[in-house]
C-alpha cells in the first residue's frame, strides 16, 4: 500500500509526493489512499481542484481539507483570422440578404401601386350609368 502526501508549494499550488521518489517533509500531509484516488477519479471526470484559502486549510482533515472544487474560468483568447474572416462574410451576407429583401418588398410595392392606377384608369373610361 502506497502512503500519498500532500505537499503545499508557492502560489497556492500543491502537488502529491511518496517516499518511495521524494523526502517527506515536516510540513507535507498524509492523506488517505481512498481520498488520493476519489480526488484523481472526480479529475478525471471534469472536475478541477485548487488549494483553499490559508485560513480555510484543515491539515487535520485531510486531503479534502485542504483542496475544494471550483469553476476554472473561460480562457479568452482573440478571435483567430479565419474566424473574423468568417464573421466579415457573414456580415455580408446578411447585408445581401437584406439588400435583396428591400428590393423585392419595393418591387412589389410598385406593382400594387400599377395595379391600383390601372384600376383606376379603367374606371375612369367605363361609361357611366345609364343611357343606353
Amino acid at each position: 500500500m502506497t502512503k500519498y502526501y500532500l505537499r503545499l508549494l508557492e502560489n497556492a499550488e500543491f502537488c502529491f509526493v511518496v517516499p518511495e521518489l521524494y523526502t517527506i517533509l515536516p510540513t507535507d500531509i498524509a492523506v488517505k489512499e481512498e481520498d488520493y484516488e476519489r480526488f484523481y477519479e472526480q479529475q478525471s471526470s471534469g472536475k478541477s481542484f485548487h488549494l483553499k484559502e490559508k485560513e480555510k486549510i484543515d491539515t487535520e482533515q485531510g486531503l479534502f481539507g485542504c483542496v475544494e472544487e471550483y469553476d476554472p474560468a473561460p480562457i479568452q483568447t482573440e478571435p483567430s483570422r479565419v474566424e473574423l474572416l468568417e464573421g466579415a462574410l457573414l456580415q455580408q451576407q446578411l447585408a445581401t440578404a437584406e439588400a435583396i429583401e428591400k428590393q423585392e418588398t419595393d418591387k412589389v410595392e410598385q406593382q400594387l401601386a400599377q395595379a391600383e392606377m390601372f384600376e383606376t384608369i379603367l374606371q375612369m373610361l367605363e361609361p357611366q350609368g345609364g343611357g343606353e
